[in-house]
């Protein structure tokens, strides 16, 4: 596995630096927002808050928008246009992952229509196994049991 986790050179950097910063206030509080207001909270004796999920939810699906527009221009396979992944790659597609805990139609829903953000999800996937499916994992266990759970 070979990964350009960190550019050297500075205008890359500074890329990269951005996409990191965006991500706080975009992708992760729509898809950890959505998770948060529709499966987390009940497992915790919460009540779903529908009002904040959809709220969560159109920030979630604007984020697939400006990762297909803004950084996976082209035919690049990873953010921008770089031939290997990056950090940035890594934390964005493991914050999509975590949707994984919705049913796959709800996750169809919302990122069944960003054919491309899909097609980069794999390609991260492939670039960087089996260590992302060992990150993962957890993920995975916990969502079985939920799954248990509810049966």
């Amino acid at each position: 596995m070979h990964v350009n986790r960190y550019p050297t050179d500075l205008c890359r950097r500074a890329k990269l630096h951005a996409i990191l910063d965006w991500h706080h206030t975009n992708l992760r509080q729509g898809a950890m927002g959505y998770l948060v207001n529709t499966v987390l909270a009940p497992k915790f004796g919460i009540p779903p808050n529908p009002k904040g999920a959809a709220e969560c939810e159109q920030k979630l699906v604007a984020s697939f928008s400006t990762i297909e527009r803004m950084w996976l221009k082209g035919n690049a396979k990873f953010l921008m246009g770089e031939d290997k992944p990056s950090i940035a790659d890594l934390c964005l597609v493991s914050e999509i992952m975590q949707l994984h805990m919705l049913s796959a139609e709800e996750r169809d829903k919302m990122i069944g229509p960003y054919k491309k953000v899909q097609e980069w999800m794999e390609d991260v996937k492939n670039a960087t196994n089996p260590h992302f499916d060992e990150v993962h994992q957890h993920l995975f266990e916990v969502i079985a049991s939920f799954k248990k759970q509810e049966a």
